[in-house]
């Protein structure tokens, strides 16, 4: 099979937490480098999440300059690679209930981060700010969803 003909194929988990999701790759096989490097695709999912909507799809990109309001992204799903014209195939294999992990993570990010504005020392605030932004780490990366730049 010549490198063409492979269609893109990704494998993906939906993260249920706090009211929300996030989608992960699991798998991931590219139709072409262009897709993935391209300016004007993207993977994501559409931020008005609704429990029926399956929308993490492959995108296009049109960024338009408003006068009033600078650069406005709009996006276009597409089920067809515009640079080889294979087909984008995405299938969500499992649903995750990432809750107690977020709840656990919160809550731990919001007892150091009052430890932190009470203590006088500056060697435990530093410590404590350490931590801080390891954990604020972790809650990102359950918000965010995976996207081409994962894959490079």
């Amino acid at each position: 099979m010549r490198k063409g003909d492979i269609n893109m194929f990704i494998e993906a988990e939906r993260w249920h937490f706090d009211g929300s999701c996030s989608f992960k790759i699991v798998e991931f096989k590219k139709c072409c480098d262009d897709m993935i490097k391209s300016p004007n695709t993207c993977l994501n999912h559409d931020y008005e999440y609704t429990e029926e909507d399956d929308d993490y799809s492959v995108k296009l990109i049109l960024t338009v300059n408003d006068y009033e309001m600078g650069d406005v992204n709009y996006f276009e799903k597409i089920n067809y690679c515009p640079f080889c014209g294979k087909e984008i195939n995405i299938d969500i294999i499992r649903e995750v209930d990432k809750n107690e992990e977020y709840k656990t993570l919160t809550e731990e990010r919001n007892s150091i981060s009052e430890k932190c504005r009470k203590t006088d020392s500056i060697k435990k605030h530093q410590e404590l700010a350490n931590k801080l932004q390891i954990l604020d780490k972790e809650i990102n990366n359950m918000w965010q969803n995976d996207d081409f730049q994962n894959k490079m």
